[in-house]
């Protein structure tokens, strides 16, 4: 698994994700040189389908499902604040290649995603985190 991820002084995001080298390569290979020191590769050795993204305040985590069961766990339990409107989490599924259609575009709102608030940690309590995605 390939991800190149990108941080800059406006914040960060996923400029694409892969699973095999050569279609992360020739994808790598479209952006400008000048372009290249913004961002880095996540090499995953032996993972697949399907993970999570996980931005919070702590930055961005790849986590498949157990962690990201523990971590919304830990938002319900350990970290739950009274603000009905605090976002804990900012959690995108992975569950193929992935890329923007303009090569550097920052398109992660497109991915599919949860906004992880009081709500949402309430009501995946009862019927648990798949059906988030259902």
């Amino acid at each position: 698994m390939f991800i190149i991820h990108v941080e800059s002084v406006d914040g960060w995001w996923i400029r694409g994700v892969f699973s095999q080298p050569d279609s992360f390569e020739e994808y790598l290979a479209l952006f400008p040189d000048d372009e290249y020191w913004k961002q880095y590769v996540v090499k995953m050795e032996k993972r697949s389908y399907l993970f999570y993204i996980c931005e919070d305040q702590d930055g961005c985590r790849f986590l498949w499902e157990n962690g990201i069961i523990d971590e919304l766990e830990r938002y319900a339990h350990e970290l739950r604040r009274e603000d009905e409107r605090w976002c804990y989490t900012n959690l995108h599924r992975i569950d193929r290649n992935w890329r923007p259609k303009h090569p550097g575009d920052d398109c992660m709102g497109l991915l599919p995603h949860h906004h992880v608030a009081n709500s949402v940690l309430d009501w995946i309590e009862r019927p648990r985190f798949q059906a988030l995605w259902d």
